[in-house]
């Protein structure tokens, strides 16, 4: 009997490999790689005043996993690549490997951290209306004090804070200073976001708490809530979810919140293409169905596995149905948007 169970174990495994592997994945070539203008400084369209808590922003799940192996892959595309195509949340966890850092999930890892932040950098100076928001999630092999030493490198030029957005006024809790956070204040910045509790990193003005996974900690200025019971099953039970997610972020009104679109691999067997390619489509019809639903005011970033333009434009079109769109670019706007998303 030992040997029958084993023997169709095995066998089951082999089908589920053999399943993921023939076409149950996310193509690259199937994704929407044609950035341009418009999808490289739609900020410019977004109203000067409108708070970056209330503005729906195009996020991206682990985002520096596009050179990660197949069972890990969450992204196709580079992260400046993903800049290029709307983005401008990038999710990364951060490994220590020697004396290098990279994005990385479970034992798998992905792009230099150091080449990650180097091309923010780059965007930012070419698209001075943007803002990016760098949420670093997790950390392995303690890499947060080389990590700010790199931060500093980039964005702290001799000391002149040039590109992070500060919180100044230290008598201000993280959460407050977003209440007033505008764009106009933003743009042409990173907002940076960092694990933890109680850590010296935490203390440098250029670097904001987010909350954990489960929403405990308090006074934090970034949400981003993640119930993998939840996103563990089917596509169509996830999403069911999402609108009590959204009243959730409503209530505790803490900073920025992260609505998570994608769903989580629990058995690292069939690998994150194999569940987007279940889960794509009946997202996308979600994050357009939120331009009528009594949760707009909530929604601010919206994370995606396998960004490509057509997904980003299509949380960046709720920006006109939230109003934040400037009138004398709701036009251009409009024909921006009607590019990608049909």
């Amino acid at each position: 009997m030992n040997k029958l169970v084993k023997a169709l174990s095995a066998l089951l495994v082999a089908m589920l490999v053999a399943i993921a592997l023939c076409g149950c994945n996310v193509p690259k070539d199937s994704l929407n790689a044609n950035y341009n203008q418009f999808t490289q400084s739609w900020m410019a369209s977004i109203s000067d005043e409108a708070l970056v808590k209330d503005i729906a922003i195009a996020g991206s799940n682990d985002a520096g996993l596009s050179t990660a192996s197949r069972s890990a892959k969450t992204q196709h595309f580079t992260t400046g690549q993903q800049l290029d195509m709307g983005v401008r949340y990038l999710e990364l966890n951060v490994r220590k490997k020697g004396d290098d850092l990279l994005a990385f999930y479970g034992s798998h890892t992905g792009e230099s951290i150091d080449d990650v932040l180097a091309g923010v950098l780059a965007f930012l100076k070419a698209h001075n209306t943007e803002t990016v928001i760098l949420d670093f999630a997790g950390f392995n092999n303690q890499p947060q004090q080389q990590l700010l030493e790199l931060i500093k490198k980039y964005f702290v030029p001799n000391g002149s804070y040039t590109y992070i957005v500060r919180n100044i006024a230290t008598s201000v809790l993280d959460s407050e200073f977003f209440d007033t956070l505008t764009l106009s204040r933003a743009r042409g910045r990173v907002i940076v976001f960092m694990d933890g509790d109680g850590n010296d990193y935490l203390d440098q003005q250029y670097i904001f708490k987010r909350n954990n996974s489960q929403g405990t900690r308090l006074f934090t200025a970034l949400q981003s809530y993640c119930d993998q019971t939840a996103n563990n099953k089917s596509s169509a039970k996830y999403i069911d979810t999402l609108d009590a997610t959204l009243a959730k972020y409503a209530k505790a009104n803490e900073g920025m919140c992260v609505l998570q679109g994608q769903l989580h691999d629990g058995t690292s067997l069939l690998g994150p293409a194999y569940y987007e390619s279940k889960h794509a489509s009946n997202m996308s019809q979600y994050v357009s169905s939120l331009a009528a639903s009594t949760n707009l005011a909530t929604v601010n970033v919206v994370t995606r596995n396998f960004v490509d333009c057509t997904k980003a434009c299509q949380i960046i079109a709720l920006n006109a149905a939230k109003g934040n769109v400037k009138a004398d670019k709701a036009d251009a706007f409009a024909q921006g948007i009607a590019e990608f998303v049909n």
